[in-house]
């Protein structure tokens, strides 16, 4: 199935994203997109909530930390063991020229003893004083995983004011808007 999804044998492609149902993301579709419509989905009482969430705020229940948790799995922020990847996250820092050593003595002070890791750690920096600089990187990292092989794609340039355009785009799509 991956390997039809990745290769686009797009006849197969189509009837696995039609089957999928929402449980697959979906092309052209970044992980926070995925996981926001799969935790608050269009129409639930809960998806005004994004509004607040696609602005950084931190909510401190149930369902926003599995939507955390699957977005931060998502990137590969947070392995399958449930660890922090702090390469990972240091990259996306060096990809928006921002200070790896300043994320480094960020994370050393977060204090990790739950079982919530995606969310103590996604908490921590959003409060740090990184946090501007983490938005920043975690910003480009939503528009870039909007192609399913940004990994495997040669660095881009980056672009502040492009990628803070894109993500007002999806803000504008997925923040409903207040009525």
């Amino acid at each position: 199935t991956s390997k039809n999804l990745f290769h686009g044998n797009r006849e197969q492609t189509d009837k696995i994203y039609k089957e999928s149902k929402g449980n697959i993301r979906q092309k052209g579709q970044s992980y926070f997109e995925f996981c926001e419509n799969k935790f608050y989905p269009v129409g639930s009482d809960d998806r005004q909530k994004l509004c607040e969430i696609r602005q950084y705020k931190v909510l401190d229940d149930a369902v926003f930390k599995k939507h955390t948790e699957c977005i931060m799995k998502g990137l590969r922020y947070i392995t399958k063991d449930n660890q922090l990847d702090r390469e990972e996250i240091k990259r996306d820092f060096e990809q928006v020229g921002k200070d790896t050593a300043k994320l480094e003595q960020a994370l050393n002070q977060c204090k990790v003893s739950s079982k919530d890791v995606a969310w103590e750690y996604y908490k921590c920096l959003v409060e740090s004083p990184v946090a501007d600089d983490f938005k920043e990187a975690f910003d480009y990292r939503e528009v870039r995983s909007q192609k399913y092989a940004y990994n495997l794609a040669k660095k881009q340039s980056y672009s502040k004011p492009s990628v803070q355009a894109q993500v007002m785009e999806i803000d504008g799509k997925q923040c409903p808007s207040a009525a």
